[in-house]
């Protein structure tokens, strides 16, 4: 599970690229200026440490938080600056993917369990059962499909949900440890994978 050290505050801080007048007087043309803390997001009630993070990039622009230590996912309005939804319920929330498009969230449990919501009213849709710890999460967009990281050993495996119908796939490519983080080629077939406990990096056609 990838951890984000030190994120135990109740506080979200969002930063964007901004050019101080400073910079703006000493840097040449087309030359980025500093990060500049623009506003900070109070989240009253949440406890304990974040872990993964989604972006949906459509107006008005939301980031979905893990609240792992909290088992909750909390949902920010970047347009706002204003917490939108918090999402109880889910125990040990890790890994978190937005379907664009099909305008739904898809959250892993370190308990062994994949959960389906509406992005508009947030409600469950449904769950999906692993029976062990689902973390990263991927979406791909051409196919339409939720790929799962999940399990450890001779569990370890990349399924699949179809994000349209919320179906998990019967096609699973096992992997012989835990999946740390993986990502997809931009314009090809292959997943790689950080298999962290073998000391390798896995590629699957």
């Amino acid at each position: 599970m990838t951890r984000i050290c030190g994120i135990s505050l109740a506080v979200m801080a969002v930063i964007s690229f901004a050019l101080c007048a400073r910079a703006q007087q000493n840097s040449s043309p087309g030359e980025n200026g500093p990060l500049i803390l623009t506003s900070q997001i109070p989240l009253p009630g949440v406890h304990g440490r974040f872990d993964h993070f989604t972006f949906d990039p459509s107006e008005p622009a939301r980031v979905f938080i893990s609240a792992l230590g909290n088992n909750s996912v909390e949902v920010i309005d970047l347009v706002e600056d204003t917490v939108v939804q918090h999402i109880p319920g889910i125990p040990e929330p890790q890994g978190i993917s937005f379907a664009v498009g099909l305008n739904k969230l898809f959250v892993g449990s370190r308990k062994g369990k994949l959960f389906i919501y509406d992005g508009s009213d947030y409600k469950l849709i449904t769950t999906i059962d692993y029976n062990a710890d689902v973390d990263n999460l991927r979406y791909d967009a051409a196919s339409k499909r939720i790929y799962v990281g999940y399990g450890d050993e001779d569990k370890a495996a990349i399924g699949m949900v179809d994000a349209t119908t919320n179906q998990r796939l019967d096609e699973v490519y096992k992997i012989g440890a835990h999946p740390e983080s993986y990502q997809m080629e931009e314009s090809g077939p292959n997943l790689y994978v950080n298999l962290e406990d073998l000391k390798q990096v896995g590629v699957i056609d």
